[in-house]
């Protein structure tokens, strides 16, 4: 693919973005900056901001999902297969407790390897 072909292809990918969405996030994260500036808890102000900017993270995903992209290196918790933009992924809570949010406790898997690991297949 030429270089006219990738440019084409990134603007394909920025307009398939749900800017709602990204819209609604950023107005939250500012609304708790906002409270945290009105109570004087500068140290959470100056990390919301640092979030805001989202130095290093895709700003279209959760922050816990690209951390566990990281962890994993981009590969399924379960087959091991490379995880890429079009599979759809769902995080796996190991315990099985939902309310467990630890990160020792979180693996990202894809769809159907997560309904695997329901089923019993993946441990």
């Amino acid at each position: 693919m030429g270089r006219r072909g990738a440019e084409a292809q990134r603007t394909e990918d920025w307009e398939a973005l749900c800017w709602k969405k990204l819209q609604r996030n950023v107005y939250r994260l500012q609304k708790r900056i906002y409270r945290a500036a009105r109570q004087g808890d500068w140290k959470r102000v100056h990390k919301l901001q640092r979030l805001l900017l989202r130095s290093g993270r895709d700003p279209t995903r959760p922050g816990r999902v690209t951390w566990l992209l990281k962890q994993q290196r981009g590969r399924c918790g379960a087959c091991g297969l490379p995880l890429t933009t079009e599979d759809v992924v769902e995080i796996h809570h190991r315990d099985g407790d939902r309310s467990n949010e630890r990160r020792a406790n979180l693996v990202l898997l894809h769809a159907h390897c997560h309904d695997q690991a329901h089923a019993g297949l993946y441990q």
